[in-house]
C-alpha cells in the first residue's frame, strides 16, 4: 500500500509489504514522488492513472502491468481518491499486488493449450494421411494383386503350350508334320512370353529412369517393311485388310533407336490388329518438317473405346475393362510403354479420337532427327532363316556352364556345317583356346571358376587373337560396356536365336571390323559393335 499526496503524487506512507516489493528502506522514499519509487522507465500507465484519479477522483484499476522484463515480473494497480476537507482529491491510495506468478500460470496454460491445440491439429492430419495412404496401400495391393493373378495367367499360359508341346515331341513315331507343327507352336509362345517379360522389365527401367536410349542410323524403309510383314500375316491371319502408306519424302535413313521404334510399333499397331475383329487396319506414315516429327497413324475399325475407357487407355497394368483381358488376354502394358517411349524418341502416342463399336485412331509422332533423302530403293532386306547362312568349315568354341544350352547353340551351329567343341567354364575355355585352333569363341558370362569376363581378359593377356563373342543375359548398358573393356568383339543377349547366331558368327570372320577402343552406340540386341 502506498499513500501519495498532491499533484505530484508525493508518498506519505508505504507498508512493509511495498518496501520488500522495490527492495527499498521506508525512510528512503517518503517525501519522493511515486514516480522514483518504481523501476525508471516502467508503469509509465500508472503514473497516468494516478494523475486521472487525482483529478476526477473516480477509481481506476489496472490489471498485469509488466513491471521488469528480466526476469519478467508484473503488478496490477488499484488507485482511489483521498479527499480533502473541501470534499476535492487532496491525495491517492494505491494498492499493488505482485500478479507474477498469476500471469506465468496463464502464459503457461495459453501456451499449453496453444501446443494441445496444435498437437491436435497435427494428430488430426496424421490421421487424415493415415487413411489417405490406407486407402492408396488398399489401391496399391489391390492392384498388386490382380497385376499378379494377371502375370500369371499370361504366363502360365504359354508356359503351359510350351511345355505341354514339348513333352508331345518325345511321343514315339510321331510324324515330321505334327513336330513341325509343336515346334511351331513352341516358339510361336516362347516369342509371346519373351516379349511380356520384355514389357514388364522396359517398364521398369522406364520408372527407375534407366532407360538407354540409342541414337543411330536406321535405315527407315526396311524398318517400316519389317514391321509391314509381321504386322500384315498378323492380320492375314485374322481375314482383316492391312494397308501401310508413306509419304514420297520419306527420308531413308534418320537418328533413331530403331529396337524401340519397332516396339513402339509393333504394340500400337499389333493392338489395333487385336482388337479389331472385322473390317481393316490401315497406318499412314508422313513426315511434318516444320515440326521436324515423323508421324504414324493408325487407323482401325475395332471395338473402340467408350470416354471411360479412353480416360485410362494409357494406365500400366490396365485395359479397356476385365472382359478385354479375358477375351483377348495381354497385361495392358503395351500402351503406356508405347506413349513413354515414345516420349524419350522425343515425341508422343495419343489417341486422337475413337468411338464405341465404331474404332479408334492413334498417332504416333518421334523426333526426325539426322535424316537422309538419298536415292535408294525401298526394299526390304529378308530376315536370315535356318540354313540360309553355311558355316561349313568353321571351327568354334563355346564355352557355356549350360548343358542345354550348350546343345541349343551347338545344334544351330553344327545344322549349319560347323564344327563345334564345348568348354565348361571359364577354366576350361581358357586351356581349350590357347590350346586348339578355333576361329571364334562363344562366352557365356556367368560360368563357374572363372566367368567369361575373367576368362576373356586372361584370353586377351595371353595373346589370343580370336574374335570372342559374349553371351549374356544380361542387356543393361553398363554390363555391355564391360565386355568390351575386358576384350570381347561383340555380345549377343539371351535368349539367342538362330538367323541372330548364325549372321554374327559369319559377319565376325568374314566382314569383321575392328573392336573398338571405346564402346560406343552399344546395342541391346544382337549386333556387332562397329
Amino acid at each position: 500500500m502506498v499513500a501519495a499526496e498532491g499533484s505530484h503524487h508525493i508518498i506519505r506512507y508505504v507498508n512493509p509489504a511495498f518496501c520488500r516489493l522495490v527492495n527499498q528502506e521506508r525512510d528512503a522514499m517518503i517525501g519522493r514522488p511515486f514516480s522514483e519509487a518504481i523501476a525508471e522507465g516502467r508503469n509509465n500507465e500508472c503514473v497516468s492513472m494516478l494523475e486521472r484519479v487525482y483529478r476526477t477522483g473516480e477509481p481506476e484499476l489496472l490489471d498485469d502491468q509488466e513491471h521488469s522484463s528480466e526476469p519478467a515480473s508484473y503488478w496490477s494497480y488499484s488507485c482511489w481518491a483521498i479527499f480533502g476537507t473541501e470534499d476535492l482529491p487532496a491525495g491517492v491510495m494505491i494498492q499493488i499486488t505482485d500478479t507474477t506468478e498469476n500471469v506465468r500460470f496463464r502464459k503457461r496454460a495459453a501456451e499449453m493449450n496453444q501446443a494441445l491445440l496444435i498437437s491436435a491439429m497435427q494428430q488430426h492430419e496424421l490421421t487424415q494421411r493415415a487413411e489417405e495412404l490406407n486407402r492408396a496401400l488398399e489401391i496399391a495391393t489391390q492392384a498388386k494383386t490382380q497385376f499378379l493373378a494377371s502375370m500369371s495367367h499370361e504366363i502360365r499360359t504359354p508356359l503351359n503350350v510350351i511345355m505341354g508341346f514339348s513333352e508331345l515331341l518325345s511321343v514315339p513315331n510321331l510324324s515330321e508334320q505334327k513336330r513341325n507343327n509343336f515346334g511351331e507352336r513352341i516358339k510361336r509362345q516362347a516369342d509371346l512370353l519373351l516379349r511380356l517379360i520384355d514389357e514388364i522389365l522396359d517398364l521398369s527401367k522406364v520408372e527407375a529412369g534407366r532407360l538407354e536410349i540409342e541414337r543411330i542410323e536406321v535405315a527407315l524403309p526396311e524398318l517400316i517393311a519389317d514391321i509391314q510383314m509381321v504386322m500384315r500375316h498378323l492380320a492375314e491371319e485374322k481375314g482383316l485388310e492391312f494397308s501401310l502408306t508413306a509419304d514420297d519424302l520419306l527420308p531413308r535413313t534418320i537418328l533413331c533407336d530403331p529396337v524401340r521404334l519397332k516396339q513402339i510399333l509393333s504394340n500400337v499397331i499389333g493392338n489395333a490388329i487385336k482388337f479389331t475383329a472385322a473390317g481393316s487396319v490401315r497406318v499412314r506414315i508422313r513426315v511434318d518438317q516444320t515440326e521436324q516429327k515423323l508421324h504414324f497413324i493408325v487407323a482401325d475399325t475395332g471395338s473402340g473405346l467408350t470416354p471411360d475407357q479412353a480416360s485410362r487407355i494409357f494406365q500400366p497394368f490396365t485395359q479397356a475393362d476385365s472382359t478385354t483381358t479375358r477375351k483377348f488376354g495381354g497385361t495392358g502394358l503395351g500402351l503406356d510403354l508405347a506413349r513413354r517411349l515414345a516420349r524419350a524418341l522425343g515425341g508422343d502416342t495419343v489417341l486422337v479420337k475413337t468411338e464405341a463399336g465404331v474404332g479408334s485412331v492413334f498417332e504416333i509422332t518421334v523426333a526426325l532427327e539426322g535424316a537422309s533423302y538419298r536415292s535408294s530403293p525401298r526394299t526390304s532386306q529378308k530376315p536370315n532363316k535356318d540354313g540360309d547362312i553355311r558355316l561349313d568349315g568353321l571351327s568354334i568354341l563355346i564355352a557355356d556352364d549350360g548343358v542345354d544350352n550348350q546343345f541349343l547353340l551347338s545344334t544351330y551351329l553344327t545344322l549349319a556345317g560347323a564344327h563345334v567343341e564345348l568348354a565348361n567354364d571359364g577354366e576350361e575355355a581358357v586351356s581349350m583356346a590357347m590350346d586348339g585352333d578355333y576361329d571364334i569363341i562363344l562366352m557365356d558370362i556367368q560360368m563357374p571358376n572363372l566367368d567369361g569376363y575373367q576368362a576373356t581378359e586372361r584370353l586377351r593377356k595371353l595373346g589370343c587373337k580370336v574374335p570372342v563373342v559374349a553371351i549374356t543375359a544380361h542387356a543393361m548398358r553398363s554390363e555391355i560396356e564391360k565386355c568390351f573393356q575386358v576384350g570381347c568383339d561383340a555380345h549377343l543377349s539371351k535368349p539367342v536365336r538362330s538367323p541372330a547366331l548364325l549372321d554374327m558368327v559369319h559377319r565376325m570372320i568374314y566382314d569383321r571390323p575392328a573392336r573398338p577402343a571405346q564402346p560406343d552406340g552399344l546395342q541391346d540386341s544382337a549386333g556387332i559393335q562397329p
